[in-house]
């Protein structure tokens, strides 16, 4: 049958093809926030009345119901993109998310696949026939359940959206009334159509009104898009509310020399008025004669400008004219922004003032500042940098050292350079570096040089800041005192004090690769004719002699690598008199250790001339081999003694081998191991406590925590015997908590009984040190036993620090600030251990017993004491002195200013 052609008919295809031409220009002009969704809208409704017409048009039944079918896309497009721009045009647009429309669209896909499916259910209309009662043959559906169920879910989309509407322009009538109206004009046509056509519908008449009812939807939104207030001029409010909350001032002049805006911060600034648009630019600038003609000349760059600011200031702004052109390309207004820059430039001068302040300060520090970028340019030296390196600074700036390309210096130059780029290209700073540097004179002097990367404010290219502390003379100093700490005088050899170090550090290399090594003790027969003959100074040159031979007779493979340090120490010692040591450090075969005494038998076989009188000389050797005869320096040495006895009562001239069974070192170390473990399950560990008192008052300091074991099968033994077992088992972790917790224990027992608290000292081993743990575990005794961080001092043993590293340094600086207190303990017995007062946060300083005992015999002895007591008390540090057993040495710390005494001179542990 041929489609009718009523009147409505062609007014809704008209309506259809003018809502597709305002959703185009909707679309073209992007005027409005969320324009994709009102153009969805726009051409949903154009659908809708599209579909409807034809579905009118249309005479046969299964055509009709066909179109009524397709019409039921758009129908559910328009509820849900109505939904969608009103929580856009409200304010709402983070509420709609992709997520959420999709949620949103789900009941209408499943809508529309009912109305394709309907024959085989009828949910959602129960029959299909034609009204021809009707002006025009109609369909006549009766509605089915899901018709109902899906009109409500409609009518809820569009009953929010609108509610939202009217709410929103209702706040807003007083500013929006036009755009309120036609809004509102928009949304009541549709929606009072399909309330009309639900209410009223008959089997007589079934024209649905409501598609053509949205043509006034189209006109209302086209007249507000028009008048520029509808809901499509939501960017524009934004753009202008933007504007006036900036803190630049914004000025618009139009092509006719008008001011036709001016945001809030340019009002305050020029002390408009709200009401000066629209009136002209030179009677609104008249008070800012400057700023007019900078309008004038409307120059894209910027310049600087001085206002005076309604407020009575002077402020100075940083000003910028553009000219805009309209669609033509023609010029049509100038705008011009004020930025504020009083304050940044306040700053500025302030900082160039700080400058020169820290230029003159560096100039005054007695150390080389300096900064360099990735080129090796100075970008900084101070006065002491310029006098030291012999160039004017003026001459420095801006370029790199011309040393730097200048013959046997060059290598010096380039490594520093290596550095600098290091931690310039790494961000990780360089902290105290002793670097030796030599001058174009050829003087040496060393350096602590630490550098740290920063940023160069000028370029904001990375650079690196550094300063160089002289330290040639302390140096210098530090080794001196070395030197007469650790080495004989009268031979250059490492003394005894020296030599104990060297023993542990030979041993526990060789622990560590597990490997011999070997002890050789050596004395000189009858030496004492030769000083009760000749005299003492023919007995002084014979021993010179005799450490320059066996020097000779030792490998340089043999000698020990001082920790920190390339240089290698001789493994010959004088440890007093006629006694001398030589250690091997690594041997494969105790044969060896034979070979080397034979090498030095023979080299004393031959005469010694002193002041042209020949001395003939020999010598005895007692060898002890690690860990074969001994696994501790203590026990190996007493066996290498044994054994040079041995030689010597077996004629002379001769070696011998300490002579115990091979296993028997190993089968006490076995016992003593397998007895720790008894011993920390059964609580067969004990601790004494030996007093520390004032060295004049005699009050009660603190107390030393000493550990004890009586070994079932053993006996007593010495607690450097089982703790070595200990730290090689992993034993030593179990039993150091299990000291530091019992210890204080006994502090809050001495508290709870009544007494005064004193200080509780605990012995910390190396490897608890570098535990990871360690922190966490203190804490929480301290916290278990009520213990004071203040009542408690762990005591860390030279040979500990003497490796210097990071986790070392950390850790005790953890300890110090969480309130425990370090001490420095054996000290004098460690490498070089003069330095690590300056680099450990020690409380105090225990003198070693080495050096109490032979105070009051020994001269040198008295003096290093003194030495000791006076250097920490200049960092200070409080000293402890360790084994005092008499008057006559508790007279002499007291003279020499000790803080602390602790021996059996006060009390036994």
């Amino acid at each position: 049958m041929a489609p009718v052609w009523p009147f409505w008919l062609l007014l809704a295809l008209f309506t259809s093809a003018g809502l597709c031409a305002l959703a185009a220009y909707v679309w073209r002009s992007r005027a409005t926030e969320g324009g994709g969704s009102l153009v969805a809208l726009i051409l949903a409704v154009a659908a809708w009345v599209a579909t409807s017409g034809l579905e009118h048009s249309l005479l046969d039944l299964e055509s009709k119901l066909w179109m009524a079918k397709v019409s039921w896309i758009p129908i559910t497009i328009v509820p849900l993109a109505a939904f969608v721009v009103a929580m856009q045009a409200t304010g709402r647009r983070h509420w709609v998310t992709h997520g959420k429309v999709a949620a949103l669209f789900a009941p209408g896909m499943v809508m529309i696949g009912l109305i394709f499916s309907n024959e085989h259910h009828g949910w959602v209309w129960t029959s299909v026939s034609l009204n021809l009662d009707a002006p025009y043959p109609d369909l006549h559906l009766p509605h089915g359940p899901a018709f109902w169920a899906y009109v409500a879910y409609q009518y809820t989309l569009l009953g929010i959206g609108g509610t939202l509407l009217a709410v929103h322009y209702v706040r807003e009538w007083a500013h929006r009334k036009e755009e309120a109206f036609w809004v509102g004009l928009a949304l009541a046509a549709p929606w009072g159509a399909n309330a009309w056509y639900l209410l009223t519908a008959n089997e007589t008449l079934s024209l649905d009104l409501t598609p053509y009812a949205f043509s006034v939807t189209a006109i209302s939104l086209a007249i507000a898009l028009w008048r520029g207030q509808s809901v499509l001029n939501v960017v524009q409010v934004a753009r202008s509310q933007i504007l006036d909350e900036m803190s630049d001032g914004a000025l618009v002049v139009d092509a006719r020399q008008r001011l036709v805006y001016a945001n809030r911060s340019a009002r305050q600034a020029l002390g408009l008025p709200e009401s000066s648009v629209a009136i002209p630019i030179d009677r609104a600038l008249e008070p800012h004669p400057d700023l007019h003609h900078a309008l004038a000349r409307a120059g894209g760059d910027s310049e600087e400008i001085s206002i005076h600011h309604a407020d009575g200031d002077w402020r100075t702004y940083d000003l910028r004219v553009t000219t805009l052109a309209n669609f033509e390309g023609v010029p049509s207004s100038r705008v011009l922004v004020l930025r504020d820059v009083t304050e940044s430039r306040r700053a500025e001068s302030v900082l160039r003032d700080s400058e020169v302040l820290f230029r003159k300060v560096i100039d005054l520090v007695p150390h080389m500042i300096f900064a360099k970028d990735r080129e090796g340019r100075f970008l900084l030296a101070n006065q002491t940098m310029a006098d030291t390196s012999g160039v004017p600074r003026g001459q420095m700036i801006g370029r790199a050292p011309e040393d730097a390309r200048i013959g046997d210096r060059r290598k010096q130059f380039q490594s520093a350079h290596a550095e600098d780029l290091e931690v310039i290209q790494t961000g990780q700073p360089s902290y105290h570096r002793e670097v030796e540097w030599r001058f174009e004179d050829g003087k040496r002097r060393t350096y602590q040089v630490s550098k740290l990367p920063f940023t160069d404010p000028t370029s904001g290219d990375p650079a690196m800041l550094g300063i160089a502390i002289d330290v040639t003379e302390r140096k210098r100093t530090e080794e001196e005192m070395r030197r007469l700490a650790f080495f004989d005088t009268l031979t250059g050899l490492p003394n005894r004090q020296h030599f104990s170090t060297l023993l542990e550090q030979s041993l526990e290399s060789a622990r560590r690769k597990k490997r011999r090594s070997a002890l050789l003790f050596l004395d000189l027969d009858r030496f004492k004719q030769v000083n009760d003959r000749l005299g003492h100074a023919h007995g002084d040159a014979l021993l010179r002699t005799v450490a320059e031979r066996l020097g000779e007779c030792v490998r340089f493979s043999d000698q020990i690598v001082r920790p920190g340090s390339e240089e290698k120490s001789s493994t010959v010692s004088r440890l007093g008199g006629d006694e001398f040591t030589i250690l091997l450090a690594e041997i494969n075969d105790p044969l060896d250790a034979a070979v080397v005494a034979q090498r030095i038998l023979e080299s004393l076989s031959h005469p010694i001339t002193v002041d042209g009188q020949e001395i003939f000389t020999s010598a005895s050797v007692g060898i002890a081999i690690y860990p074969d005869d001994a696994d501790d320096a203590d026990a190996l040495f007493r066996h290498a003694d044994q054994a040079m006895y041995d030689a010597k009562r077996r004629g002379r001239s001769r070696y011998a081998f300490f002579r115990p069974e091979m296993t028997e070192a190993s089968e006490r170390r076995h016992v003593i191991e397998q007895g720790l473990h008894a011993a920390l399950e059964h609580d067969g560990l004990r601790l004494h406590y030996q007093p520390a008192r004032d060295a004049r008052s005699g009050l009660l300091l603190g107390a030393e925590a000493l550990l004890r074991w009586n070994h079932p099968e053993l006996g007593t033994l010495a607690p450097r015997e089982f703790l070595a077992v200990a730290e090689d088992t992993g034993l030593i972790l179990p039993v150091g908590e299990w000291v530091l917790r019992r210890a204080c224990e006994q502090a809050q027992a001495w508290r709870a009984a009544g007494l005064t608290p004193i200080p509780i000292s605990v012995n910390l081993s190396g490897f608890q040190l570098r535990q990871p743990g360690l922190m966490p575990f203190i804490a929480s005794v301290l916290e278990e036993t009520g213990t004071s961080p203040g009542q408690l001092e762990l005591e860390i043993t030279e040979s500990t620090v003497m490796s210097d590293d990071d986790v070392t340094r950390a850790t005790l600086r953890e300890l110090k600030d969480m309130g425990v207190s370090i001490a420095l303990d054996d000290f004098g017995t460690g490498f070089s251990s003069l330095s690590y007062l300056r680099r450990f946060p020690f409380d105090c300083v225990k003198i070693d017993r080495a050096f109490i005992q032979d105070l009051e015999r020994n001269a040198a002895d008295r003096a290093l004491t003194r030495g000791i007591i006076d250097m920490a008390h200049g960092l200070g540090l409080l000293v402890v002195a360790e084994g005092v057993e008499t008057k006559g040495q508790l007279d002499l710390l007291r003279e020499a200013g000790c803080d602390t005494i602790q021996g059996h001179l006060i009390s036994p542990p």
